[in-house]
């Protein structure tokens, strides 16, 4: 698996987008940062997974809609 790196800065601008949120501790934004690289981690793997059973080196937009709608 490998490691996708996302800014804790644009993790919190995202978070603080919702108008219920006054403020966010940076332990939360490094659960979200965390759970973030997890998502992203295990939906490029599913992407990936769906070129590899079409014979295909590269993935494209209809792999990673396939991965979604799995």
């Amino acid at each position: 698996m490998t490691q996708t790196i996302f800014p804790q800065s644009k993790c919190k601008e995202i978070a603080m987008t919702d108008p219920d949120l006054k403020d966010i501790s940076k332990q939360a934004i490094d659960v979200l940062k965390n759970a973030s690289q997890i998502f992203a981690d295990q939906l490029f793997q599913k992407c990936f997974e769906e070129s590899k059973d079409k014979k295909r080196v590269t993935a494209n937009v209809n792999d990673f809609e396939d991965a979604v709608r799995k």
